[in-house]
C-alpha cells in the first residue's frame, strides 16, 4: 500500500476571560504554634480582602502549605543550632477578567496588610473549546497540504489510515506584576491599565493517507 504522510499545524488564539491570581504568604517564629498563628493571620487578612471585592472566602484555594524547622550552622562548633520555624501558604484565586474587577482586586490586596507576594496569569475558561479548535485547525492544515501534494504528484488521495498527534502546548499570558509593600501605605493605589495578550494554543497532527493512481482518461 502506498501512503502519503503529512503533518499539519494548528494555532488558535482566544482573548482571555479569566484571571488566575497566585498568592504566596510566609511567616517565621521560634515556636511552632506562633509560626502557624502568624501565618493564619496573614491568610485571614487576604480572605477578608477577597470578600471586600466580592469574592467568597472559600474561593481562595490552598495550592501548597508547608512548615519547616530552621537551623543555622556554626563553623566553629560544626553544629546546627535550631532557630525556629518557617511556614508558607500558597493560595490560588480565579476571577472573571475585566479591568474594573481586576483593579478592585489589586487595590484590596495591596491594602490588606497580608504582605502577600502574588502573580497574575490570564487564561480562558473554555479550555476544552480552545483545544478542540486547535485540533480542528491542525487537521484542516494537514488536509490542505495533502491535497496540494497529491495534485502536484498526480496521485489520488484515498482514505486516512492513521492519525497521530502529540501533546498540546497552551500558552497562558503571564505578565510581570509586583506589588510593593509600600503600596499598602500609599494614600491611594492608582488603577492599572492592563491589556493582556491573547491566550494561544498550538498542536501538530500527523495524518497518513492511502494514495493511488488517478483514473485514466
Amino acid at each position: 500500500m502506498r501512503t502519503l504522510t503529512v503533518t499539519g499545524k494548528g494555532h488558535v488564539e482566544m482573548a482571555p476571560n479569566q484571571v488566575i491570581l497566585s498568592f504566596s504568604l510566609s511567616a517565621e517564629s521560634y515556636a511552632y504554634q506562633g509560626t502557624v498563628e502568624a501565618l493564619n493571620l496573614k491568610v485571614e487578612k487576604l480572605r477578608a480582602a477577597a470578600e471586600g471585592f466580592g469574592v467568597g472566602r472559600s474561593q481562595l484555594k490552598t495550592a501548597n502549605f508547608s512548615i519547616m524547622p530552621k537551623y543555622q550552622y556554626h563553623e566553629r562548633t560544626r553544629e546546627r543550632e535550631f532557630r525556629g520555624f518557617t511556614a508558607s501558604h500558597d493560595l490560588r484565586l480565579e476571577i472573571p477578567f475585566d479591568k474594573e474587577t481586576l483593579n478592585r482586586a489589586l487595590n484590596a490586596i495591596a491594602a490588606s496588610g497580608s504582605d502577600a507576594n502574588f502573580n497574575i496569569r490570564f487564561a480562558v475558561a473554555e479550555t476544552e473549546e480552545l483545544k478542540k479548535r486547535t485540533l480542528q485547525a491542525a487537521v484542516a492544515d494537514a488536509a490542505a497540504k495533502a491535497r496540494i501534494i497529491a495534485d502536484a504528484a498526480a496521485v489520488r488521495l484515498g482514505g486516512i489510515v492513521r492519525i497521530d498527534y502529540g501533546s498540546m502546548d497552551i500558552h497562558f499570558v503571564e505578565p510581570d506584576f509586583d506589588v510593593s509593600p509600600m503600596a499598602c501605605k500609599a494614600p491611594s493605589t492608582p488603577e492599572t491599565d492592563i491589556e493582556p495578550e491573547e491566550v494561544s494554543s498550538s498542536v501538530s497532527v500527523t495524518l497518513v493517507w492511502e494514495i493511488g493512481d488517478l483514473p485514466s482518461v
